[in-house]
């Protein structure tokens, strides 16, 4: 199967030439999740071909002129076209280039597909123009509404949205949402709700280092907003007055101000700041519990899957998280679940969870580990799409 695969992804020699090793910007989770799943369609033998419009604006790098050029890494070709790092000419540029590699990289057989990120315009737009011409199917990868990050109907990428034949979504729900409001019919799609990598290190000999920790240690990491809960989260954890627990948070946001201040007044939570991912996996190891406060009732969670949720799994620490309606229910054996989301709710799980032995939570993260390693990594979630497109293709 040889795959064209269209997005902002970046391999990450480049990312490093790029940005540096230091360098932390937005949208790293768009990242992690389109190198995984290429990387799995080319565990499972595909031919992948990555073509990338880099991720790069005049705020994030100054430079100016990006030519076309090309290289190979796990076994995938990167393929970055040339732009000029100008607003509205970076998307001309981009887009043409796009089109012109498809017709390029088409090898004129039966198992030619173009799999575009649909949230990316120049991409999208460009992969179906290419498909349409070249009569390949293009499948849109839609890992959130348009509608739902802009907070109003999004019509350019809605009107992009229609255009793909296929779809691969994070829940059931978004396939509602998206034939009610945006094609107004059926369309094949297949939910995907995330990948792990499973290449991960956990921390070795967690359980002993247990018992060594004077601390018990709850973390998020993610948005650092009350839309997400974090009000909560740190209003349950003071009114659950655990003497020998802290609550460490990552991420930035609207809240991180107004947190700021409340960690002055109260030493038991802490907050980080941003840090790069690598770093977050490495801590999400060590702590005993991590936290996903996300409210359960506001309208978006039931189009999305949060990424954060795949990672804490993978990392072999329980995980204690609202019922998001966008998490299907072969999950929730495998993490502890709030069952009132207030701050008093909050506190009072809190009290709970933390009061269990050690080896209890340990036993508790190393099932919901087990659990994603062997039924969602990339490889078995790239398998998944690949079986699927394979029978769209022969009409079965």
């Amino acid at each position: 199967m040889n795959i064209i695969y269209t997005s902002c992804l970046v391999s990450e020699k480049k990312s490093r030439k790029i940005w540096g090793d230091s360098q932390i910007y937005e949208g790293y989770q768009v990242q992690k999740f389109h190198r995984l799943f290429s990387e799995g369609l080319c565990l499972n033998g595909c031919e992948v071909n990555v073509l990338s419009i880099l991720p790069i604006t005049r705020k994030n790098c100054k430079r100016l002129f990006f030519f076309g050029e090309s290289e190979y890494q796990k076994k995938m070709k990167y393929i970055y076209p040339f732009i000029i790092n100008i607003p509205w000419v970076k998307y001309i540029f981009g887009g043409i280039s796009v089109i012109y590699h498809i017709c390029k990289l088409n090898n004129k057989k039966d198992d030619n597909f173009i799999i575009a990120d649909c949230l990316n315009q120049t991409a999208a737009l460009s992969s179906v123009i290419a498909a349409r011409i070249l009569n390949i199917p293009s499948i849109g990868i839609v890992t959130d509404l348009p509608d739902f990050l802009s907070g109003k109907e999004n019509k350019i990428n809605n009107f992009i949205l229609r255009l793909f034949d296929k779809y691969i979504l994070l829940t059931d729900e978004m396939s509602t949402y998206i034939k009610k409001n945006i094609t107004h019919k059926n369309k094949p799609y297949i939910v995907i709700e995330g990948m792990v990598d499973e290449k991960v290190n956990p921390v070795k000999l967690k359980q002993n280092t247990y018992k060594h920790n004077t601390k018990r240690i709850c973390m998020y990491a993610g948005i650092v907003d009350e839309k997400y809960g974090l009000n909560n989260l740190v209003e349950g954890f003071i009114e659950a007055d655990i003497p020998d627990a802290e609550l460490h948070i990552y991420g930035n946001g609207e809240y991180a101000e107004k947190l700021k201040q409340i960690c002055k007044k109260n030493t038991r939570i802490r907050y980080f700041g941003t840090k790069k991912n690598s770093f977050i996996v490495e801590e999400e190891q060590k702590v005993d519990l991590l936290v996903n406060p996300r409210p359960s009732t506001e309208e978006f969670t039931k189009y999305s899957f949060p990424s954060k949720n795949m990672e804490y799994m993978v990392s072999g620490t329980p995980m204690l998280t609202t019922k998001l309606p966008g998490m299907p229910q072969e999950y929730f054996p495998y993490v502890y679940t709030f069952e009132d989301e207030s701050a008093t709710g909050i506190a009072k799980k809190l009290k709970q969870v933390l009061s269990l032995p050690r080896e209890e939570l340990y036993k508790k993260g190393k099932e919901a580990q087990n659990y994603v390693l062997s039924n969602k990594s990339a490889r078995i979630q790239a398998s998944k799409v690949m079986t699927w497109l394979s029978s769209k293709k022969n009409g079965e």
